[in-house]
Parts: C-alpha cells; sequence; structure tokens
C-alpha cells in the first residue's frame, strides 16, 4: 500500500523534495540534491535525471528484457509499462518493478539524508532483486 501511496505522490509531483519544501516556505539548508549535489532536489531529479536512477532504470530494462528506459519524467517511468511492446502479465510485472524501484531509490535518499547513511547504489538494486524477484 505505500508503494502505490507514493506513486500516487510521484505522479503528481507532492513529494516532499527539497525543493517542494522550500516552495512551502519552510527553511532548507539547500536545495540541492542530498544525494549528488549537482542539482536542485526535485521528484524528477531523483527518479529521472540523477545518475543512480538512470543507472537503475538501464539495469531494470536489461533484467526485464526490455529497450533502454529513458525518461523525462516521473509520470513517463510510472506510464512505460502501456508502451512496452510485452504482453499483458510482463507489463504488470514490469509496472511493479517500477513503482519498487522508485520507492527503493526513495528510501535510499531517506537513509542518506535523514539517518547519515552512506547511499550505496547497490542496495536499491538488491532491493528491486528481492523485492521483484518472480
Amino acid at each position: 500500500m505505500k508503494i502505490n501511496i507514493f506513486s500516487w505522490k510521484t505522479v503528481l509531483d507532492i513529494l516532499l523534495t527539497r525543493v517542494a519544501i522550500s516552495q512551502r516556505n519552510i527553511r532548507t539548508t539547500s536545495i540541492m540534491c542530498g544525494l549528488c549535489q549537482a542539482e536542485p532536489e526535485t521528484t524528477e531529479h531523483l527518479l529521472t535525471s540523477y545518475m543512480v536512477a538512470s543507472r537503475i532504470w538501464h539495469f531494470i530494462g536489461a533484467w526485464v528484457g526490455i529497450r533502454p528506459i529513458f525518461t523525462f519524467s516521473p509520470r513517463d517511468l510510472l506510464t512505460l509499462h502501456d508502451t512496452a511492446s510485452i504482453d499483458t502479465t510482463k507489463k504488470k510485472v514490469l509496472n511493479g518493478v517500477i513503482m519498487m524501484a522508485s520507492w527503493s531509490l526513495w528510501k535510499a535518499r531517506i537513509k542518506a539524508i535523514f539517518k547519515d547513511k552512506p547511499f550505496d547504489v547497490l542496495e536499491p538494486k538488491g532491493n528491486i532483486k528481492s523485492l521483484g524477484y518472480l
């Protein structure tokens, strides 16, 4: 259920990223991404343009057996299964894997920022494989 709510918030762009918090007039130390410090932390950045996210989408594409995944918005990502050239059952699986991967990235971000645990690129991949193993 948490992953579904997270996905819904992702599509609506209402996740509490640093930019979203700043736009609500809540003071933050910085709006830059807490993981890479290269771009402002937005939902779009965390799930599509962040280098680790891009690598994870390529990993999933190869793992599921579809063309490499390139997305420009979280909505593109969460509707990718609709346009994939695979059968209906695999589309449902792909949608679930993408939702789990997005959730894993978000949880890794929370650990890195709020619990001072270094971001481990392999952790989201491991979570995706263990949660999404069919």
